[in-house]
């Protein structure tokens, strides 16, 4: 998944890598460790249907944003318990934008892998992603792995 200009896609690892060099000039991958129960799964299906062909946005205003839209307790999907099954609840509002760190912290706080916060997820950049940064806190039995 990516958030460019084009706006939000699904792609696959090796046409990313084909593009490397025409588009990017550097391609970070980190994995990240978590329970992944069936329904936590689904709500991350969910979320990618959702976000796929969304568009790009990025203004310097959005880093001040303070507050985030919060998931409701029972939508937090780390493992299988406490998930609402309401049917056709949407995770991501129809004319939602994102630029890159944006949406990755995004599907991060929907999958429930980040603790509940209010920090809005347009406060974060791609350094904050970083080994170096350390500034994404995960929730317990979660962890990135290396760069």
């Amino acid at each position: 998944m990516e958030a460019t200009a084009n706006g939000v896609g699904i792609k696959k690892w090796s046409d990313l890598r084909q593009s490397y060099g025409k588009f990017y000039h550097q391609i970070v991958l980190r994995h990240i460790d978590y329970e992944r129960g069936d329904k936590a799964l689904d709500i991350l299906g969910q979320l990618l249907q959702e976000v796929n062909g969304k568009k790009y946005s990025f203004r310097p205003r959005q880093l001040i944003k303070r507050d985030t839209i919060m998931v409701k307790k029972g939508q937090r999907p780390m493992g299988d318990e406490d998930i609402n099954e309401e049917e056709d609840k949407k995770l991501i509002e129809e004319d939602r934008a994102f630029f890159c760190s944006e949406l990755v912290v995004k599907v991060l706080k929907t999958c429930g892998v980040m603790p509940e916060t209010k920090e809005a997820s347009s406060n974060f950049l791609p350094g904050d992603l970083t080994e170096a940064a350390n500034k994404i806190k995960l929730v317990e039995g979660a962890h990135f792995g290396p760069e």
